[in-house]
């Protein structure tokens, strides 16, 4: 009876951690803390003594599906100064929101094929990242997610995506690269409210037509405000038309 009853809390005890586990519960590996919630496992901080590392392939015979902040502090928030460089192994998918923001000694950071996206202020105030790797498979960037970094990894970045025809990139490079801080980086699919609509010219008095319309700008391409409003006239159009418009060219 004893033997039974010590067998049944052994088996309750193992099923409640698989159960904390699926629920979302963190632990500790080594070095690495994590969550696992839904049957991914999310590395959220880092221990170790830093320098060149590594992060694993699997933590207690889960695979790593995530990188990403806990609470607002990233992975490395407890030694930012110590890591210099990261390589992200398989099968991560995502680097997430702020995961390695302000990791100030961090200078190189490989990304296996395995990552789709990386999240907002994901690199945010790297200052030291001097090289990354950005696989073909990356086909998502979150906002500032290279916000704070140096002008020439920015650079090195828009250069990676360009060549990636899987991303189809579109930034604007000169801009980006002399104002890092400021621009953000989009995939197409991401731009909205780009394409120039059709507009309605007026017809004046005595048949001439004219066009109104609103000069913009934004630093985000998602955020815009009138910069000149501007009225052209134009000739030559045929009078004898009720309604006349400019239409994008397709």
């Amino acid at each position: 009876m004893r033997n039974l009853i010590l067998s049944a809390l052994i088996l309750a005890s193992a099923f409640q951690t698989a159960v904390g586990q699926q629920s979302g519960q963190s632990g500790q590996s080594g070095d690495w803390t994590y969550t696992v919630s839904g049957g991914y496992l999310t590395i959220t901080g880092y221990t170790g003594s830093g320098g060149a590392i590594s992060t694993p392939e699997s933590l207690d015979g889960t695979g790593v599906s995530q990188l990403a902040s806990w609470n607002g502090i990233s992975i490395f928030g407890a030694s930012n100064t110590s890591v210099t460089s990261v390589t992200i192994n398989y099968p991560v998918q995502l680097i997430g929101d702020s995961a390695f923001q302000n990791c100030t000694g961090l200078t190189s950071v490989t990304i296996p094929s395995s990552v789709t996206s990386i999240g907002q202020y994901a690199f945010y105030g790297c200052t030291a990242l001097s090289s990354i790797t950005i696989p073909n498979s990356v086909t998502s960037i979150g906002q500032y997610a290279f916000s704070g970094c140096t002008g020439q990894l920015v650079s090195s970045v828009i250069s990676q995506l360009a060549s990636n025809s899987a991303s189809n990139y579109t930034a604007g490079q000169q801009a980006v690269i002399a104002n890092p801080n400021t621009y953000e980086l989009y995939t197409t699919s991401q731009i909205q409210n780009m394409a120039v609509g059709d507009l309605v010219l007026t017809k004046n008095v005595g048949g001439t037509f004219t066009l109104n319309y609103d000069i913009e700008q934004s630093t985000d391409l998602q955020r815009w405000s009138i910069y000149a409003p501007q009225s052209l006239s134009l000739t030559n159009l045929p009078a004898d038309k009720a309604f006349v418009r400019i239409k994008a060219k397709q």
